[in-house]
């Protein structure tokens, strides 16, 4: 909750001029805070898309192995030819997703982006020295509501992209129990 606080005050301070300026309207203003979180949450559903893309070839591979193993003769004459792509390539595009992923985080909070703060390098402030944690306004104007905060690990090979799906996705709103109502 602290990291939201302070993020959030070091959001009011970057933004200060946009957020007192008459020359935009409201919606314009929390269109341009709201940039990054959309940008991120866009990025995200193309991961996802891969993703999924990645998972039925992969399916298509392991369908091909079992029949070319346990496939009954005509099966294998339907068979046809082997796909021209291998279980590594298709680890190595998700490794490459994530890359990608992760580095336009970074390099949106580099781009000094209005909606977005870096918490320990604007904020002089070290949470966990395992993660690096950027806040992202959101709400109306960027204020209404506590920064989403992202924490991404400085090791890459610990990054997941659930996790950030997760905290993009969140719905402040919804309850994460159901509640057990019993007559």
């Amino acid at each position: 909750m602290s990291i939201k606080l302070i993020a959030l005050r070091k959001l009011l301070i970057k933004s200060h001029n946009l957020l007192c300026s008459q020359e935009k309207s409201t919606e314009e203003r929390t269109k341009m805070m709201s940039k990054p979180l959309f940008k991120i949450q866009e990025r995200v559903s193309e991961i996802d898309i891969s993703t999924k893309e990645l998972k039925e070839l992969k399916d298509n591979l392991n369908d091909y192995s079992q029949i070319k193993e346990k496939g009954t003769f005509w099966e294998k004459i339907k068979l046809g030819r082997r796909p021209n792509y291998t279980i590594e390539d298709i680890t190595k595009e998700k490794l490459i997703l994530q890359e990608d992923i992760f580095m336009s985080i970074i390099n949106l909070a580099k781009n000094k982006s209005q909606g977005i703060v870096y918490v320990e390098f604007e904020c002089d402030e070290v949470i966990n020295k395992s993660y690096r944690h950027y806040a992202l306004a959101d709400g109306e104007l960027g204020i209404s509501r506590l920064p989403r905060v992202l924490r991404l690990p400085e090791d890459r090979k610990k990054f997941n992209i659930e996790t950030i799906r997760e905290t993009i996705n969140q719905n402040v709103f919804e309850s994460n129990q159901p509640w057990n109502i019993q007559s």
